[in-house]
């Protein structure tokens, strides 16, 4: 029998707002994507809200419907990598009418099933859009430079980059 330590538990649930456990945050919005066409399988009732779409315009559809089809040749490009690390965090923009446009910071995952959920929620600021495209780049070089088991690769990965 395993011996749980319970007012460690409760003092680790403290930290935890209790309107978000297990829930969907109410200013984000959560998609079901199937690879490797990005079809829509499932959408939270708040994506509508936070997309101006109706859930069932989405259910269903691809990705590339709801989303600029540019935007998503570049997911699909970052979705190609196992690790997700490099895509992740991204900034999502999506069309509300005519030039308004949403911004928010998306977030990919693969669940055991073999889905892809991304996260979205609000973007605080638009100026970070350079930024995560420097980020995406350094973090490709950094993945490449942890993989390799010697010095000298190690430099010409370095040399390569800097290029």
């Amino acid at each position: 029998m395993l011996g749980i330590d319970l007012p460690a538990q409760q003092t680790k649930l403290d930290y935890e707002p209790i309107h978000v456990i297990g829930q969907i945050q109410p200013h984000g919005g959560l998609l079901v994507l199937e690879e490797p066409e990005l079809k829509i399988l499932q959408v939270s009732n708040n994506t509508s809200r936070v997309l101006g779409i109706p859930v069932e315009a989405m259910l269903e559809k691809t990705l590339e419907d709801v989303l600029d089809p540019f935007q998503v040749e570049r997911i699909k490009a970052g979705l190609s990598e196992e690790n997700l690390d490099l895509i992740n965090p991204t900034k999502i923009w999506a069309r509300k009418k005519g030039d308004d446009y949403a911004v928010f910071d998306g977030v990919f995952h693969r669940n055991s099933d073999g889905c892809l959920i991304l996260e979205l929620e609000p973007a605080v600021s638009r100026e970070t859009i350079p930024f995560l495209s420097f980020y995406h780049l350094a973090r490709a070089s950094i993945n490449q430079l942890q993989q390799t088991s010697n010095l000298r690769d190690f430099c010409q990965i370095i040399v390569k980059e800097v290029r």
